[in-house]
C-alpha cells in the first residue's frame, strides 16, 4: 500500500498542534500498533514545532511544510521551514544546553535522519 500526505501550516503553535493531530489521524489506517503510532506523532510534533519556533521564529507569514510517504513498511517524513537552516552536529550541543532535546528525540525514535539546512527527512520502518 502506498500513502502520501502533504500540507503546510503557518508558523503558529496552535495551528501546528492541530496540523500534527490531522497528520497523525491520517495515518491510523496504516499503523495499528499504538506505541508506534505515538512515536510517529511525537516525531511529527517535534519536527513541526522546531520549524515553527526555531526555523521560522513564530512568523505567521512563513510556513512549515510536511510530507509523509509510506511504502513497503517504510515511512518517510519530510519537514521544511522557511528559516536559514541549521547544522545539526554544531547546533546540537547548544540546543541540549538551552532549548530542549527535540531532534535528539527524533533521532532516538527513527531509523534514519537527514538534515539539509532547513529541511529534515526522517525514516521510520513500520
Amino acid at each position: 500500500m502506498n500513502y502520501i500526505f502533504a500540507g503546510s501550516v503557518p508558523s503558529d503553535i496552535h495551528c501546528a498542534k492541530e496540523f500534527v493531530d490531522l497528520a497523525s489521524r491520517s495515518l491510523h489506517s496504516l499503523i495499528y500498533d499504538e506505541e508506534v503510532s505515538l512515536d510517529i506523532k511525537l516525531i511529527i510534533q517535534e519536527l513541526l514545532m522546531n520549524g515553527v519556533i526555531h526555523g521560522n521564529g513564530l512568523n505567521r507569514d512563513k510556513y512549515v511544510s510536511l510530507g509523509i510517504d509510506y511504502s513497503s513498511h517504510c515511512l518517510r517524513i519530510q519537514v521544511q521551514d522557511e528559516g536559514p537552516g541549521i547544522d545539526f552536529e554544531e547546533d546540537c550541543e547548544m540546543n541540549m544546553k538551552c532549548n530542549g532535546r527535540g531532534l535528539q528525540i527524533v533521532r532516538a525514535l527513527s531509523d534514519g535522519v537527514q538534515l539539509n539546512g532547513n529541511e529534515i527527512i526522517v525514516i521510520k520502518t513500520i
